[in-house]
C-alpha cells in the first residue's frame, strides 16, 4: 500500500492493534489514522501516524473527527477498516439485561451503521475504495455469548446489504 489513506477504528486491542502496528511499521502510505494509543512507531521517514478515538457508544465526536481530519489535510480514505467491537456479558441468558444488550448492540451494530453514514455523507471515502467490516461471527450461535452472537449476526446482515448498495458508488 503507497499513498494510501488509512482508517483503522477498533485499534486498542486485538486485530485492530495488530492491523494498525503491521500498518505503521511496515507499509509506505501517506496517513493512517487508528483509535490506537498503544502504538509504539518505528522512526521511518514515511509514517504519518495520527490517532483519534471513536467512541461508539456516544457518537457525538463525529464532528470532531472530520475537523481533526480537515485539520491534518485529510480528504478522503483509500481504505476504512472497523473492527471495533465488545463481547458484552457472557454468561446464562435468562441473567442478562436489556441495558446490556443495548450497549452491546449499541458498538457492535448501530456504531457500524453509524460510523459508515458518516463517512458516506461527508464523503470520506474515495471511489474503488475499501470499506472493511472485521466480524469474527461465523453464523453460529455461540452459547453463553448470547449478546455478542446476535449482534455480530445483525452486523453481518448489514454489511452485506450496504455492500449491495454501495457497490454502484464503487465503494
Amino acid at each position: 500500500m503507497r499513498n494510501k489513506n488509512i482508517l483503522i477504528v477498533g485499534g486498542q486491542k486485538g486485530i485492530g492493534l495488530s492491523i494498525s502496528k503491521y500498518l505503521i511499521n511496515t507499509c509506505k502510505y501517506n496517513a493512517v489514522i487508528t483509535s490506537s494509543s498503544k502504538i509504539i512507531k518505528k522512526k521511518l521517514f514515511y509514517n504519518s501516524y495520527k490517532q483519534f478515538k471513536i467512541n461508539f457508544t456516544n457518537l457525538d465526536n463525529l464532528e470532531q473527527f472530520y475537523k481533526f481530519l480537515k485539520l491534518n489535510k485529510i480528504s478522503k480514505f483509500d481504505t476504512a477498516i472497523i473492527c471495533a467491537g465488545t463481547l458484552g456479558k457472557i454468561g446464562k441468558f435468562e441473567k442478562s439485561t436489556i441495558q446490556s444488550y443495548k450497549k452491546t448492540f449499541q458498538i457492535n451494530l448501530f456504531g457500524h451503521v453509524e460510523l459508515s453514514k458518516f463517512l458516506i455523507k461527508k464523503k470520506l471515502l474515495k471511489s474503488n475504495s475499501n470499506l472493511i467490516f472485521l466480524s469474527s461471527s461465523l453464523c453460529t450461535p455461540d452459547p453463553f455469548f448470547t449478546e455478542y452472537t446476535s449482534s455480530k449476526h445483525a452486523q453481518y446482515a448489514f454489511m452485506l446489504a450496504l455492500s449491495e448498495e454501495l457497490r454502484t458508488k464503487k465503494v
